[in-house]
């Protein structure tokens, strides 16, 4: 378990989940991931969304608005 919180504009290293997780947002921000290939996806988070990844999954995280803080748990 971790909490982390994102820099705006300041993207994550490109980084491997090998285990699936779950993660509880807990400000408004919205995250763009982006893979390997360059495919971006921009997700908007509220205070208290609860997400489930999959596993298996490299990507990259940038904070493009507001402010965003996780509490992530990974499952084994």
């Amino acid at each position: 378990v971790w909490d982390y919180t994102w820099t705006p504009g300041v993207p994550t290293p490109m980084h491997f989940h090998d285990k699936d997780v779950v993660v509880v947002f807990l400000d408004d921000g919205d995250l763009k991931s982006t893979t390997p290939d360059g495919k971006e996806t921009v997700n908007e988070y509220k205070p208290g969304t609860t997400r489930f990844n999959l596993g298996g999954r490299t990507h990259t995280e940038t904070l493009v608005r507001g402010k965003q803080r996780a509490i992530i748990t990974e499952l084994k």
